[in-house]
């Protein structure tokens, strides 16, 4: 059997790494498992994710990124407290789409441990396990704040 790339490595699984089919071409192949987002050691999330914006001043402009943190700061906080609203009242889907929403907008900034953070809520809601999201939202907050005060001190290169 071929084993297949793995298209999402930083997906963190509640419960264990699972495995996800991929086609190719009508051939289906084996995945390894997807495991928890390990962040590189040798890079610190400052320049994790200062590596990440300047790639997306090289790609937008120094215009565009500050368009991208600008959304980013403005809208991070309230995705967070509709996580948190969602968590308290039991809305699984408002809990996922939240979850969701502020994980693709962290990975836009590269804020990875916050992202991998966000893709751990959203699975647990997809999975209907929101009692269990409860372990992952102070984490979510704590990087959250990280970020949030990095990227408030953000000026592009350019």
């Amino acid at each position: 059997m071929t084993e297949g790339v793995n298209f999402f490595p930083g997906r963190a699984v509640a419960g264990g790494p699972r495995r996800y089919p991929v086609t190719l071409g009508g051939n289906a192949l084996a995945c390894r498992p997807i495991l928890p987002y390990r962040p590189d050691p040798r890079m610190s999330a400052n320049s994790e994710m200062a590596a990440a914006l300047q790639g997306l001043e090289e790609e937008l402009g120094a215009e565009g990124v500050s368009e991208v943190v600008a959304l980013f700061l403005s809208d991070s906080l309230s995705l967070y407290e509709e996580i948190r609203a969602a968590h308290r009242s039991g809305d699984q889907s408002a809990f996922t789409r939240a979850a969701h929403s502020l994980k693709s907008t962290a990975a836009a900034v590269g804020a990875g441990s916050l992202s991998a953070a966000c893709r751990e809520a959203e699975l647990l809601g997809r999975e209907s396990r929101l009692a269990e999201a409860s372990s992952v939202i102070p984490a979510i907050a704590d990087e959250l704040g990280r970020v949030r005060a990095e990227l408030e001190g953000y000026r592009p290169a350019s």
